[in-house]
Formats: C-alpha cells, structure tokens, sequence
C-alpha cells in the first residue's frame, strides 16, 4: 500500500474544498435536509452532525498535542503516514469515481442525535455551525503544525489504540472521513457538491 503523503497545502486545500461543499448543502431547505428514506438511513443533516461528532473526539486530543510538541528547526513540507495510520487513512480515503472501498458500521457513539425528523431550523443551524468551527479549528491545527515537529506526538485513534496517529495524520484521517459523507450527502440529496 502506497504511503498517504500529507503537506499543510494539501489539508488545507481540502478544509476550504469541504467548507465551499458545505456551503452548497446549507443553503438547501430544512426540509430537504431532514427527509429521510426511512427510518434506518441518515438524513443529509443526520450525516453532518455525524461529521461534527467524529472531529469532536479528535479536538482535545489535538489541543493535547499542540501544547506538548516543540517547534521545528524549520517548516516541514510533508510528512508520509506510517503502519497502522497509514492504513486507517488510505483505507477512509474516497477511490477515483467516488467509490467507497471500505463500508463501516457506525458505533453508537457517532450516532447523530441532535437532529430528530421534526427539528427546528435553529437546532440545525447550531449543528451546522458546529461543523464550520470545527473545520475552521482544523485550518488553525494545519497552520500551527507547520512549524512544529509534527511527530513527535502520537495519540490513539477513535478505533483504538492499535491506530496511533501524529496531529497531521489525525487531520488526514478525519478530512478523509468527511469526504466520504460529502459523497454520502450527495446520494441522499440527488446533487453533486464536489469543487
């Protein structure tokens, strides 16, 4: 398996893609929104607090590592994803026609839960304005880590500690986790939202 090769540019290009997709899917109606097929499957507001809830877990692990790793001699330019990281991330990552390689199981953990059928338009805002700061947090992670030995932290993974990951990879891995409910979002919703 190739190694996933990470640079600042590269997250951060992929942060702004996220936020203009984003933009698309909040301009839509509430209702379009909420509509569910059944009551088994997500709504396209169900996908992004499920999006916001999956970085959550992730926000106080990067805030731990900020302040615990040292600044560099000089700005790294990319790093490449090692083991079991490296693994997690190539195997999140969306293939070429938007295909999905491995599908999961969501724990009941990252279930949404904020978002009923019937919520309001202010309840959905609040979670949709979650996930903006949550991807303005990550853009501010990516500039900060520029300048920091990047590996010299490692933090366990939301699988588990059998996957460790260093600020840049968790960034990786959780940018790759969006996108492919970006891709899920457009199936519900009928639209393509890609940049």
């Amino acid at each position: 398996m190739a190694k996933a090769r990470i640079t600042p540019e590269g997250l951060l290009k992929q942060i702004n893609n996220m936020k203009l997709r984003f933009g698309k899917i909040k301009a839509l109606d509430p209702e379009t929104l909420l509509k569910k097929d059944d009551e088994k499957t997500w709504s396209a507001a169900e996908v992004v607090e499920h999006m916001y809830m999956g970085y959550r877990l992730y926000k106080p692990k990067f805030e731990k590592a900020l302040a615990s790793i040292p600044e560099a001699s000089e700005k790294w330019d990319h790093i490449e994803a090692r083991g079991m990281a490296n693994w997690a991330i190539n195997g999140l990552a969306p293939q070429t026609g938007n295909k999905i390689k491995y599908k999961m199981k969501t724990s009941k953990v990252f279930q949404p839960v904020r978002l009923p059928m019937n919520a309001d338009q202010e309840t959905m805002n609040n979670v949709f304005d979650d996930f903006v700061a949550g991807l303005d947090f990550m853009a501010d992670v990516t500039r900060d880590i520029r300048t920091r030995e990047v590996k010299a932290h490692r933090f366990n993974s939301a699988i588990g500690p059998i996957v460790r990951f260093n600020v840049a990879e968790g960034l990786q891995f959780i940018l790759h986790h969006n996108e492919r409910h970006m891709i899920q979002i457009d199936k519900i919703l009928g639209i393509d939202t890609s940049v």
